[in-house]
């Protein structure tokens, strides 16, 4: 997944350059169809995106617990039961 030549990309939105029609990309070579076909038989295949998904989640060495509370924001999302406690809250609606 890395090198000039590396057959996954990762596309970060806020980091990459704005995804355009392929009319307006380089000629690879491959048809809009093809390239279409190929597209559509990756994102219906589930087991290649679970290794996918793996293979991704593998790149990064696992994030330190947050020692300030305010910092496990970043963490992950609330659970439903911490929803409820934040909603019943004094001056929370």
């Amino acid at each position: 997944m890395q090198g000039p030549d590396r057959a996954i990309r990762i596309v970060t939105s806020n980091k990459m350059p704005t995804l355009v029609d392929m009319s307006l990309g380089p000629d690879f070579g491959i048809a809009a169809t093809e390239v279409a076909r190929r597209a559509s038989e990756i994102a219906q295949d589930g087991p290649f995106a679970a290794r996918m998904a793996h293979a991704l989640a593998q790149r990064y060495p696992p994030w330190p617990a947050a020692e300030v509370v305010e910092a496990r924001m970043y963490e992950r999302f609330p659970s439903r039961a911490d929803e409820g406690r934040m909603r019943a809250m004094p001056g929370n609606g």
